[in-house]
């Protein structure tokens, strides 16, 4: 088995990435880290002159992960990748309910499949979440150290964020960003296949709204709120996907973002109130989530599988 090793530097006023995942040790669908150490000295050692101290003073710890399977975006059979999604929100679930970790950052690298769906390991998931680099602890201020909630990738920010951006607004992420991310990777990989009526899916090359995902703020979130709006009317054309995709799955797109339709002008909490929303709130919004999955893995068991063409396959357009 491959071993990940993991190097950057590190924020001395947050907590490095490999702390955070010692927190959530235990956590179904979460990276484990096998040993971790830091190396060499605070790099405002290694500096001649910081005349006005606008460098950060930076670690440069070093960790070795558990390895794991292929990224969430390699799609080989359409009920694992549900599978793999539902357990990631699961292992989002459990670190910011429980630990007060906000994981940030969602994006096709952060989940990545089990090496082998028939054999899970103890503490893993069909998918996982492996970067806690943009994590944030919600009871500890100083975990917010210069946090630039623009960090991440772009095509999977949400709309809020994008917003913010457009407006040139500050902004403390916020739980919602995270799962709507999730549900941005889910719509990325979706458009990505061309559906046939035989049931096999084929790779698209360079799909339209990936472009448009990651476009200039303002064009971004309104192709993004559009497609919620979409989403949240039963009769409306879904843009961008194939239309041959089984209905069980559009369903569960169209629930899904309905949910964050509903939610789009809800201005979030303020970071102070976080850890209270946190005990008292979101657990509604990650059992409603993975009840939506949930239902639909279990109904999709029973229909004819889609046969997902590989990366590598001669016969993709």
């Amino acid at each position: 088995m491959t071993y990940p090793l993991k190097q950057q530097y590190d924020n001395v006023d947050r907590a490095a990435e490999c702390e955070r995942l010692e927190e959530i040790r235990g956590t179904e669908g979460a990276g484990k880290v096998c040993c971790s150490q830091y190396i060499g000295k605070n790099i405002s050692h290694m500096r001649v002159t910081d005349p006005e101290g606008s460098l950060h003073n930076c670690l440069y710890p070093s960790m070795v992960m558990e390895g794991y399977g292929k990224p969430i975006d390699q799609v080989t059979d359409l009920v694992l990748l549900l599978k793999a999604l539902r357990d990631a929100i699961a292992a989002h679930q459990e670190a910011f309910v429980r630990k007060c970790i906000l994981v940030g950052g969602i994006t096709l690298g952060n989940i990545v499949y089990t090496k082998d769906p028939a054999n899970l390991r103890e503490g893993e998931g069909y998918g996982n979440l492996i970067d806690f680099d943009l994590s944030v602890k919600l009871d500890h201020l100083v975990s917010c150290h210069d946090l630039d909630f623009r960090t991440g990738t772009l095509a999977f920010y949400s709309v809020h964020i994008h917003r913010r951006i457009r407006d040139n607004k500050p902004y403390v992420p916020h739980y919602m960003d995270d799962l709507q991310g999730f549900f941005w990777v889910f719509i990325w990989i979706l458009a990505s296949y061309d559906v046939h009526h035989d049931g096999r899916a084929s790779k698209i090359k360079q799909p339209l709204i990936h472009k448009r995902f990651q476009s200039e703020p303002e064009i971004a979130e309104s192709i993004k709120h559009a497609f919620l709006l979409r989403c949240a009317c039963p009769n409306s054309l879904l843009t961008y996907l194939s239309k041959n995709w089984d209905p069980i799955l559009i369903e569960l797109v169209r629930n899904l973002g309905s949910l964050f339709c509903s939610n789009v002008d809800v201005l979030p909490v303020p970071a102070t109130d976080m850890v209270k929303e946190a005990n008292e709130q979101a657990f509604e919004h990650y059992a409603t989530i993975l009840g939506y999955f949930d239902s639909v893995i279990a109904r999709l068991a029973h229909s004819l599988p889609i046969i997902v063409a590989p990366a590598n396959d001669p016969d993709e357009p």
